[in-house]
């Protein structure tokens, strides 16, 4: 075809490239697995590397039953098979150019395990069902399971040494040629295993702590003593270790209970001394030994800073005590004054001529005894004049009683 002064040519097979020149067949390497390819015209062969044959070397000669009645196959130089059907339907292998060895189960022989051993002519020499048969020079019994001996006389499995209802086989049939070599074996019902089922899965005692195993199915499970617990009794209340701060937990009874440490204290000994803040009126508590102290901020003291210097009362008379900072000082009721209000107006007996002082709403007068008057009773009936009357006027006179008026 002419495309634009270009060409290109449409190949038919085997032919190929950009003027459909011949090539070889064997350039697409369809021999598998090693095999050597040869073109020859239209066509190719293949020569296959063992144990593989086929058109391509695809096949195998391993995935053919060449050996009879379980023979394996222990040499595999073939170069050639055919297939072919028998009588009764079934391929049968057929080698072509080949040296094949089968190693044969017992008791068949023959180059593919294809002869049966000849039987006996006398069919009563083997016991207990066992198969009579012509080995060379002799006559042999091949015996069923679980018998064994020269004429199959041997119960292997007599006495059972099967336990729990275990059943005693041996391993295959036995002749007097591998006799010394039969062992038995135990089939063991659920849920026993062992070598003669003796054991179950309780046998390995699982259980802690006095735990009762028991069998449940295939598996077994723990009825635990109090007070532990888990899949195998493992556990105990101690066991999440529950006691804080350095406390041992023992198990009494059914419950677990914890020994504290001093100062720790409680059910888990969690608590100290200052868990519950113990310590009044802004005090730190601190743990010192086994105790709790408390640091007190001024002017609070005691145990618990409790106290305060207002704790005592110390005003006098009536006077009220206030903290001021980290101070106190006394609020004073009239007349009293002092640090304590313990100052009384009258202790300096500001009355003469005998008069009492008295405090009267929270002023003093003086009780003057007759013919005294006056503030202080200083004045005398006695004595005239209307000056002293005016200077100590600011009086006030209750039955007998001069009260000095408050300025």
């Amino acid at each position: 075809m002419n495309m634009k002064n270009k060409f290109y040519c449409q190949c038919k097979s085997p032919y190929a490239g950009k003027t459909c020149e011949k090539i070889s067949l064997c350039e697409s390497t369809p021999c598998q697995h090693g095999g050597t390819c040869t073109s020859s015209g239209d066509d190719f062969t293949c020569k296959c590397q063992l144990p593989y044959y086929g058109e391509t070397c695809q096949k195998s000669f391993q995935d053919l039953n060449v050996c009879r009645n379980s023979g394996i196959l222990i040499n595999r130089m073939r170069t050639s098979v055919s297939l072919n059907s028998d009588n009764a339907g079934s391929f049968v292998a057929k080698l072509i150019d080949h040296i094949i060895n089968c190693n044969c189960s017992y008791p068949y022989s023959g180059r593919f395990c294809e002869t049966p051993p000849s039987k006996c002519v006398s069919s009563d020499r083997c016991q207990n069902n066992g198969l009579c048969v012509h080995r060379e020079s002799s006559v042999d019994c091949i015996c069923p399971s679980p018998y064994a001996g020269n004429k199959c006389e041997i119960d292997m499995c007599s006495p059972n040494p099967c336990k729990n209802s275990g059943t005693c086989s041996t391993h295959g049939w036995n002749s007097v040629y591998i006799q010394k070599n039969v062992s038995t074996y135990c089939e063991c019902k659920s849920p026993f295993f062992g070598e003669f089922c003796e054991l179950d899965p309780c046998s390995s005692n699982p259980c802690m702590n006095g735990g009762k195993c028991n069998i449940v199915g295939k598996n077994s499970s723990c009825d635990c003593k109090k007070p532990f617990f888990g899949e195998h009794c493992e556990n105990d209340p101690c066991t999440s270790n529950p006691c804080m701060n350095n406390g041992k937990c023992k198990v009494v009874g059914e419950n677990s209970a914890c020994e504290c440490e001093k100062p720790f204290f409680g059910d888990f000994c969690e608590i100290d001394p200052c868990t519950s803040n113990p310590c009044m009126n802004g005090g730190k508590c601190k743990v010192v030994g086994e105790n709790a102290t408390c640091e007190c901020q001024a002017p609070f003291f005691g145990d618990r800073c409790e106290l305060d210097p207002c704790t005592s009362n110390p005003c006098m008379n009536g006077g009220k005590c206030k903290i001021v900072g980290v101070n106190w000082i006394c609020e004073c009721k009239k007349p009293f004054f002092g640090k304590l209000c313990e100052t009384n107006p009258c202790t300096s007996n500001p009355c003469m001529n005998g008069g009492n002082c008295k405090i009267i709403d929270e002023t003093i007068a003086c009780e003057c005894k007759k013919p005294f008057f006056g503030r202080r009773c200083e004045i005398s009936k006695k004595d005239n004049g209307i000056k002293r009357l005016i200077e100590f006027s600011h009086f006030s006179t209750y039955t007998g009683v001069q009260k000095l008026r408050t300025r």
